[in-house]
């Protein structure tokens, strides 16, 4: 996610009254995605957890060479569309909030079915 729609997502989760920490990963690399779980861990230590969010409609596409990503992967979706970032935010939102006070720890696949 650029750092422009990361923003949106965070502004969105902070406006439903929940927290967000975002971070800059490469999921193809082991190195990250061991940071990104890591972090995952450590928030649970806090109280809540990390969303793993499937094919979403933002600037990430165009910024790794792949602007139609998002459409090409509709039919996969069993939801029948790409996400959008406000579709990701309520579930930080939830993930982060006092409803959610004994999912500690947990990583919440928001990806339309995927």
């Amino acid at each position: 996610m650029t750092s422009i729609a990361a923003a949106r997502v965070s502004a969105a989760a902070r406006q439903a009254g929940g927290g967000c920490v975002t971070l800059q990963a490469d999921v193809t690399r082991q190195e990250d995605v061991e940071r990104l779980f890591g972090e995952a861990s450590r928030l649970g230590t806090l109280g809540g957890g990390a969303v793993a969010p499937g094919v979403v409609n933002t600037e990430i596409h165009t910024a790794a060479g792949d602007p139609d990503r998002a459409e090409q992967a509709i039919s996969r979706i069993p939801l029948g569309r790409a996400g959008e970032p406000e579709d990701i935010a309520p579930e930080i939102a939830w993930l982060l909030g006092p409803a959610a006070g004994y999912a500690s720890g947990a990583v919440l696949r928001v990806a339309g079915g995927l």
